[in-house]
């Protein structure tokens, strides 16, 4: 559902922020290592979206994301 979600506001304004459970995913290369993972970065690279988390937030993973379609939000 997350995915169709985003699918149908990739043109409008976009900030979305939590904790989305993906720690296999390396956000420097955008590689998830999960099937599920890859879907979601897969998701967010098609929309043009953008991830601004670079730190760990959860034991040594990046699990709450910001996520815009806008560099500067």
């Amino acid at each position: 559902m997350l995915f169709d979600t985003l699918a149908e506001v990739y043109n409008r304004p976009l900030l979305l922020m939590g904790d989305f459970n993906y720690p296999d995913i390396d956000w420097s290369i955008s590689h998830g290592g999960s099937v599920n993972s890859q879907r979601f970065v897969d998701c967010i690279d098609e929309g043009f979206l953008m991830q601004h988390v670079l730190d760990c937030t959860c034991n040594g993973a990046i699990l709450d994301l910001v996520i815009t379609n806008e560099p500067e939000m």
